[in-house]
């Protein structure tokens, strides 16, 4: 590896001068040249090639906040760590893929990175936003000994398994409904998926045109517990509107079809297979279960349709099941064995309306870690807004001092919604939008094979 290359560089905002100490490879640049709290950035390559980027401000008091990513080191949020004497170290996400194990392999590399290179670590905070919130929670899991707390933003907590059965639901639903004598592959997705995408746009275009199809489209987002409203160019429709709440639903729907083939594929291919199933599955029962006014929706949809849940539910549990794998379903299970019992604190953060990580996740995670008796050790917070990891720098600002004070005192501050607006609104870096929310009960966490 070349050696080190050190250099003035005028950081853009203070106006003052800082250190700026990189590590070329092989003729790459770091991401990062400049914060606009003063700081010193070194940036190298793990031995997966993935490029790591490290933040050290001055001065410096031993806490370090590890992430996925690196691309969010000069954010307003990371600049506030910065001015209280915390560093930050981010890595690149194109090596892992969707490998959210060697992601968090990777944290505890970077980590004994930065420790030779700035001295001990007093606290190292595993966070991340998105696939990085996931490789957060995990590495909190795998690595307590490394790790003295995790901030997971928007990260789908349970892994692989909980995550795509719950798009397995609806897609299952769409199909049995709209299209059951079809071969359009609900798992083990081709290499090309963009022709099986476009299969999914045009049968759920398709639908929205009837009413039939649009009671249909509402019954598999709530069997699912997929969120109905996660546009931000459309306003929170009425809770006692579902004509608007399955239009909100159907744009929903609509971005989910990524989710149906192009994430699926590439959630198979390193396992070698369907990391999902459905088998032993009681579709009525979910119905039962799905939230109040989702369901709600549902029967008045219905009512407009001419048509009968009740009958509609009889087709879905006829409906071919796909079978759960054991060597891909292992191979996930061997990368996060989750089984509630949380070492460290875990402060989370979503969105209500997050299109992709959906909440309901969220509960069978906080449902384990309450079954293992570490209730004490979590805290969720949510945000009001639609759209994945939709937060405001205020709002993660606000995480990020909670979760230092429960360090500091070993204590959780006041986590309500009032007390996490009060800190955000604080700070004048945008809305502060924290209330008081429920993810519906996971009815998929629990299920096995």
């Amino acid at each position: 590896m070349p050696r080190p290359t050190s250099f003035l560089i005028k950081c853009a905002g203070v106006g003052a001068l800082f250190l700026l100490t990189g590590v070329a490879s092989e003729g790459q640049r770091g991401p990062l040249t400049a914060t606009k709290v003063p700081t010193t950035i070194v940036t190298g390559m793990l031995a997966d090639k993935t490029v790591y980027t490290l933040a050290k401000p001055e001065p410096w008091n031993g806490t370090v906040f590890f992430d996925l990513d690196s691309n969010n080191l000069d954010s307003e949020s990371s600049n506030w760590l910065y001015a209280h004497g915390v560093a930050r170290a981010g890595d690149t996400r194109f090596q892992i893929g969707s490998l959210t194990g060697q992601g968090a392999d990777n944290l505890v590399e970077t980590l004994n990175i930065f420790t030779k290179r700035f001295g001990a670590v007093k606290r190292a905070v595993a966070s991340g936003t998105s696939l990085g919130g996931q490789v957060a929670a995990i590495a909190a899991f795998n690595y307590p000994d490394r790790f003295v707390a995790a901030v997971p933003h928007c990260g789908g907590l349970l892994g692989w398994p909980a995550y795509l059965n719950t798009k397995l639901d609806v897609a299952f639903v769409l199909k049995a409904l709209l299209d059951p004598k079809s071969d359009l592959p609900l798992v083990h997705i081709p290499q090309d998926d963009a022709p099986v995408a476009e299969r999914w746009k045009v049968l759920i275009e398709a639908a929205q045109k009837t009413p039939q199809g649009r009671a249909r489209i509402s019954l598999a987002m709530a069997l699912g517990q997929a969120p109905f409203w996660t546009t931000r160019d459309q306003p929170e429709p009425s809770a006692t509107d579902p004509v608007a709440r399955e239009e909100a639903a159907y744009r929903t729907l609509l971005d989910e079809v990524r989710e149906f083939t192009a994430v699926r594929r590439r959630l198979e291919e390193p396992a070698g297979g369907a990391t999902s199933w459905n088998t032993g599955v009681n579709y009525g029962n979910l119905f039962q279960e799905a939230d109040v006014t989702d369901r709600q929706t549902v029967e008045a949809l219905y009512r407009m349709a001419g048509l009968s849940v009740r009958d509609d539910l009889a087709v879905i549990e006829k409906a071919p099941r796909v079978t759960a794998e054991p060597g891909p379903i292992d191979y996930v299970r061997k990368i996060y064995p989750f089984d509630g019992k949380i070492a460290i604190p875990v402060l989370t953060m979503g969105t209500t309306g997050d299109p992709y990580v959906w909440s309901s996740i969220d509960s069978g995670y906080s449902g384990a870690i309450r079954k293992a008796g570490r209730e004490d050790l979590l805290r969720l917070t949510y945000i009001r807004s639609a759209g994945h990891c939709a937060f405001s720098e205020a709002e993660r600002i606000a995480t990020y001092e909670v979760l230092l004070e429960r360090l500091d005192t070993g204590h959780w501050p006041d986590t309500s919604p009032a007390a996490m607006n009060k800190r955000a609104a604080a700070l004048d870096l945008g809305p502060a939008r924290f209330r008081e929310y429920k993810s519906p009960a996971s009815q998929r966490a629990s299920v096995k094979p």
